[in-house]
């Protein structure tokens, strides 16, 4: 199985992941998804999708890439799957996600990667909405430590 680069938002690492390494599968978010020169997979998970331009769905659809959505993405398309909430609630014994990039680790481990790299993924606490997030990531990656992943923090992050 290939290598997986999570590839989120923060400018300390995201630019260094392995976009063209054929060794790897790249995840990003979708409204970051313009920034990257190649991807496999976009992660869309936000249910509040009017806060943006009405076309943004649409353009991210048209990026024929295969997608993860949240429950309330407004196009269904053939590349465009629901995120797994009730494989996850079995997984973990609840649902405990508060970040897309905690799903995309969810996501990895139920899809049986067992190498995975986390770029662009710093949470740093504040008053901003990290402070809830964090927590829920690092249990995640622990607990994906936990089932034998080889699992990453790029030391930028």
């Amino acid at each position: 199985m290939k290598k997986l680069a999570i590839v989120c938002g923060a400018p300390s690492s995201e630019m260094l992941a392995p976009f063209e390494d054929l060794d790897y599968e790249v995840w990003v978010l979708g409204n970051r998804s313009q920034n990257y020169p190649c991807f496999d997979r976009i992660f869309e998970i936000h249910d509040e999708l009017d806060e943006h331009d009405p076309r943004y769905a649409q353009w991210l659809v048209d990026k024929n890439v295969p997608m993860v959505v949240g429950k309330k993405f407004p196009i269904k398309a053939d590349h465009v799957t629901v995120f797994p909430y009730e494989e996850s609630i079995e997984l973990f014994g609840s649902l405990y996600l508060t970040s897309s990039p905690a799903m995309m680790v969810c996501c990895a481990i139920l899809e049986g990667y067992q190498d995975v790299t986390l770029y662009g993924v710093d949470l740093n606490i504040d008053d901003h909405e990290y402070f809830w997030q964090r927590p829920c990531m690092e249990a995640w990656v622990g607990f994906a430590k936990g089932r034998g992943m080889d699992i990453k923090i790029h030391e930028s992050s």
